[in-house]
């Protein structure tokens, strides 16, 4: 009788568990409409091992995005940038926004600098008046307006990715996350 007892106490405390389980996923689940506040803040780090197939490179880097939006409009939003690396194993050739995981054919969105400064160690950077503008994106297929890009970066589907001169197809990479504006 006490084995029953035990077994019972057990199945319901599983069934307690599962149900809390299912309530915390529910309720953090994110929200369906994304908000388009004034000012968002993103950011990346950046190395060889977030790639597929990961490259075992020393090198690192790192991005801030500042979305603005300066009017009234959807068109009316701007995008700044500041973005830095570190102990590269070749020259950066490129950097890119891809949405998506570009080694399961991720589609290229923006193209940070080609060419960019050269050397392992260097910086680049776009802001006040030299901006991105909602015009410069590489729209197609469903992702065809920035709506659709700022719903990508808010649920971490857009990746930052460096070329180098020893890795073509990219030395560092990372998604891009939201901070704190």
């Amino acid at each position: 009788m006490m084995k029953g007892k035990t077994l019972a106490i057990a199945a319901l405390a599983a069934t307690v568990a599962a149900t809390l389980l299912l309530a915390g996923t529910v309720l953090s689940s994110p929200p369906r409409i994304v908000p388009m506040p004034r000012s968002m803040y993103f950011s990346s780090l950046m190395n060889g091992y977030k790639l597929s197939p990961p490259v075992a490179s020393d090198g690192f880097a790192g991005i801030e995005i500042w979305i603005h939006r300066y009017g009234e409009g959807i068109k009316d939003y701007e995008l700044s940038f500041s973005l830095y690396w570190q102990n590269l194993e070749g020259n950066v050739t490129r950097a890119y926004l891809s949405l998506g995981e570009p080694w399961q054919g991720g589609k290229k969105i923006l193209t940070l600098c080609a060419p960019c400064p050269s050397g392992t160690t260097s910086s680049y950077g776009r802001g006040g008046f030299n901006t991105v503008k909602v015009n410069e994106f590489e729209y197609s297929d469903s992702f065809d307006n920035f709506t659709d890009f700022v719903k990508a970066v808010w649920f971490e589907r857009v990746w930052v990715v460096l070329e180098t001169t020893k890795y073509p197809s990219g030395e560092v990479g990372g998604v891009l996350v939201r901070g704190r504006s």
